[in-house]
């Protein structure tokens, strides 16, 4: 069984300019003219495009190259810490050593012994 056609076919085409050339002189012109306006529309629309693609593209290289020094600075900093880390854990290291023989006394010293 057929389904109903729902719409007409004609408000699916859309509308096209008449193939056929035109009967005179000032119909050529203005065809002309309207063609020449819309080509220089597209191309001026196009450089605006790739205009604001070239000064995104310019923005993305400043910003990654921000985010590269910003990450060096970082694993710089890292680095220093866990320098800085090993200098203090020595120096404690050394510390708790020195405490420890410096609060030391002899056996004879001892009165409980």
């Amino acid at each position: 069984m057929p389904y109903p056609l729902l719409r007409s076919l004609a408000s699916t085409n859309p509308t096209m300019p008449s193939p056929l050339p035109p009967e005179s002189m000032e119909e050529y012109r203005a065809q002309l003219t309207e063609s020449e306006h819309e080509s220089a529309t597209w191309k001026r629309k196009y450089n605006e495009a790739m205009l604001e693609i070239e000064t995104m593209s310019g923005q993305l290289e400043q910003k990654d190259s921000e985010i590269l020094k910003q990450r060096r600075q970082m694993i710089e900093r890292d680095e220093l810490l866990l320098v800085k880390d090993r200098l203090l854990d020595q120096y404690a290291n050394k510390k708790k050593r020195l405490d420890f023989f410096s609060g030391t006394h002899s056996d004879s010293d001892d009165p409980l012994a």
